[in-house]
C-alpha cells in the first residue's frame, strides 16, 4: 500500500512539473530510525530523478527536515541578519509528521537535525529514476 502512494505522488509531482508520461521505477527503498540524539548529514541522492520520505513516527524535537540551498556561491558574503527568512537563509526547515509524504529533487541537499525527543523517529525514503532512462530519454537535446 505504502509503494503505490509512493507511486501515485511520484506520478503527480512528474505532472506538476510537466514532464512527458514516462515509466519510472523506485530505485531504493528503506527504513530510517533515528534514535533520540542521532542525525543524518548533509547529504543528496545522485543518479536518481526524485527522492522523498514518508514519516511513520515523528514527534516533537524529531519533527523537521532541512532543505540546503545547492549553490556554493551563496556562502561568500553573509553579512548579519535581524531575522531569519525565506530570503537570506541557505535552508529550508520544513515541519512534517506522522503521516507526511516528501517527494523532492533527488540532486536537492537535504540533512536531518538532532532528534531532541526520547523516542525513534522512524521514516521510510525512496528514490525514483525513469525507466530505460539510457536508452530512451538521454540522447542529447540538440541536432545534428
Amino acid at each position: 500500500m505504502l509503494i503505490a502512494h509512493i507511486e501515485r505522488a511520484a506520478r503527480d509531482v512528474l505532472a506538476f512539473l510537466k514532464v512527458a508520461d514516462a515509466p519510472f521505477h523506485i530505485t531504493g527503498c528503506w527504513v530510517n530510525v533515528l534514535d533520540p540524539g542521532g542525525t543524518h548529514a548533509m547529504h543528496s541522492h545522485p543518479n536518481n530523478y526524485l527522492s522523498g520520505v514518508y514519516y511513520l513516527r515523528s514527534q516533537a524535537g524529531a519533527d523537521t527536515i532541512n532543505f540546503h540551498d545547492p549553490r556554493p556561491q551563496t556562502t561568500v558574503i553573509r553579512p548579519p541578519v535581524t531575522e531569519l527568512t525565506a530570503y537570506n537563509t541557505d535552508q529550508v526547515v520544513l515541519p512534517v509528521s506522522e503521516g507526511t509524504l516528501l517527494v523532492f529533487p533527488a540532486w536537492l541537499p537535504h540533512s536531518v537535525s538532532a532528534n531532541t525527543s526520547a523516542h525513534a523517529r522512524v521514516s521510510v525514503s525512496f528514490n525514483i529514476m525513469f525507466s530505460d532512462y539510457d536508452t530512451t530519454m538521454s540522447p542529447p537535446l540538440w541536432g545534428n
